[in-house]
């Protein structure tokens, strides 16, 4: 798989991350003698050339001055670090943002972007580096990758047909039943039977998802809650808008 990497960093004195994982750090984990950390976005472009790259870079990664850009990691030496991404499923602002202008502005759906993170650290132990990552990697939502690996696996969209209650406009009692035990449906039989008249009427046989939706949501517990709470007693504490509140009671 063809790709290109980008190591993109703002001055570490301008990062706002930065700041607020150094101050998370020294003072939350006790690492005093941190003295500064920073924070590089990282980003594979997948099928782009050089022309590609440089457009990607300049139009749209390069937003002023005060970013860097560089094509190798940028850790120095007495500096360690370590490369976060979001586990499968975990939605990436990121690298959302950047596959949504990378094809609006190329035009091509045969490019993407992925995204991960690199927390570089100085005047630190390995010690102080494992408390680091302990801390910082929720492992529901992320995982640590080694920083040089690369693993892309494009994943295909499967669209699989709706099921259709094929004859529910047609059920008598007894089908009914069944279909109610077998689908688990909570609602009761008159309920069931008003449903199909509704779509007698419009003339076609339902979804299940359109059945589900409205056992969930006609269930008793629902039907309670949600139309039949009445809200009494009210009480608004002292403050600064409990006039308003008051008010609109």
């Amino acid at each position: 798989m063809d790709y290109k990497r980008i190591y993109v960093k703002r001055d570490k004195y301008l990062c706002t991350e930065s700041k607020r994982l150094l101050r998370d750090f020294k003072d939350y984990l006790g690492i005093k003698g941190l003295e500064y950390i920073r924070v590089v976005n990282i980003y594979d472009l997948i099928n782009v050339d050089e022309e590609e790259k440089d457009l990607i870079v300049n139009k749209i990664l390069k937003e002023s001055q005060l970013f860097i850009i560089s094509d190798e990691p940028p850790i120095g030496d007495g500096e360690l670090g370590f490369r976060v991404e979001p586990l499968k499923g975990q939605f990436n602002q990121r690298e959302d943002s950047m596959n949504f202008l990378v094809k609006n502005f190329l035009l091509d759906e045969d490019k993407e972007v992925l995204h991960s993170k690199l927390i570089i650290l100085n005047r630190i132990s390995q010690e102080d580096l494992d408390r680091i990552k302990s801390y910082y990697i929720n492992p529901i939502e992320a995982r640590e990758v080694p920083l040089e690996s690369f693993t892309y696996i494009r994943e295909e969209e499967e669209v699989e047909d709706v099921e259709v209650i094929e004859g529910f406009m047609n059920f008598d009692e007894d089908r009914m039943l069944v279909f109610k035990e077998k689908y688990g449906i909570g609602m009761d039989m008159d309920d069931l039977l008003h449903c199909q008249n509704y779509f007698k009427g419009i003339g076609r046989d339902p979804y299940i998802v359109e059945i589900k939706l409205l056992d969930t949501y006609w269930s008793d517990h629902c039907r309670h809650t949600t139309f039949m709470t009445e809200i009494t007693d009210i009480e608004i504490e002292k403050g600064k808008y409990r006039e308003i509140f008051e008010f609109y009671q």
